[in-house]
């Protein structure tokens, strides 16, 4: 009976010092290319935060086999170095100050009265992956209101962006042209709004 359990607890022993170490975890973050410096217009621009639900709210990286029709699902050990809501806001906050001057934009916790105000909502940001095809879904609305509260500009950006591979690293590369694409899109409805057109 004795002879049992010590090979028993040597069997246990052994099995669990063969158990392969998890992988490490990996951080990733999101970056947007600095703009061309904007006409003076003495323009002051606030930032809110941006509005995620969900799993988007979250710090694990998405991804999606099977194209549209399957199920989104989180990375395990690959996740975002902030949470998604907050890197789109400090981004977009670097990319405005690059065009409008770091005095002339700003969060709210600045609680400063401002010409316009930016709200964001993100909508989606996973990993598509379709048989040998992977690409970068990025789908973000903006909200421009004036110093009253109104309304002046809306602008959407839902593209899929190819990305060179599966690899997560790809995915986070592809994702960034994406914002690129869709900071420079916000851009001109932004100039179009302060010049006052519709």
């Amino acid at each position: 009976m004795r002879a049992a359990i010590v090979f028993a607890s040597a069997l246990l022993a052994s099995g669990c010092g063969s158990l392969p170490a998890p992988p490490p975890d990996q951080y990733f973050r999101l970056n947007a290319p600095p703009a061309a410096a904007a006409a003076s217009s003495g323009v002051r621009i606030q930032v809110e935060h941006v509005e995620a639900h969900g799993v988007y709210a979250e710090r694990p990286l998405l991804f999606r086999s099977g194209g549209k029709s399957g199920a989104t699902q989180q990375y395990r050990y690959e996740l975002w170095s902030e949470p998604p809501a907050k890197m789109l806001r400090n981004t977009l906050v670097d990319h405005l100050r690059s065009q409008y001057g770091a005095e002339r934009v700003w969060t709210s916790e600045a609680r400063s009265p401002a010409d316009l105000t930016v709200r964001g909502r993100l909508r989606a940001m996973e990993q598509v992956m379709d048989g040998a095809s992977a690409r970068a879904l990025l789908s973000l609305e903006y909200v421009v209101n004036d110093a009253e509260g109104n309304v002046i500009a809306v602008f959407e950006f839902n593209e899929e962006i190819a990305a060179s591979s599966a690899n997560v690293n790809d995915f986070v590369a592809a994702l960034n042209q994406g914002l690129a694409r869709a900071y420079a899109g916000l851009d001109r409805r932004l100039a179009q709004a302060i010049a006052g057109k519709p």
